[in-house]
């Protein structure tokens, strides 16, 4: 039953996921690579 199958109702979600890693979310990434995995600590 296509009904019970969720993948029937995503349509485009996981190219328009893959759209938006790619074109914004790696972009941001690449270009912050030298700060990436540095700790950071707040007192307040």
């Amino acid at each position: 039953m296509a009904v019970l199958q969720p993948e029937s109702f995503i349509g485009r979600c996981p190219e328009q996921v893959d759209r938006f890693l790619a074109e914004c979310v790696n972009p941001v990434l690449e270009a912050n690579k030298d700060v990436l995995g540095e700790k950071a600590e707040l007192n307040v």
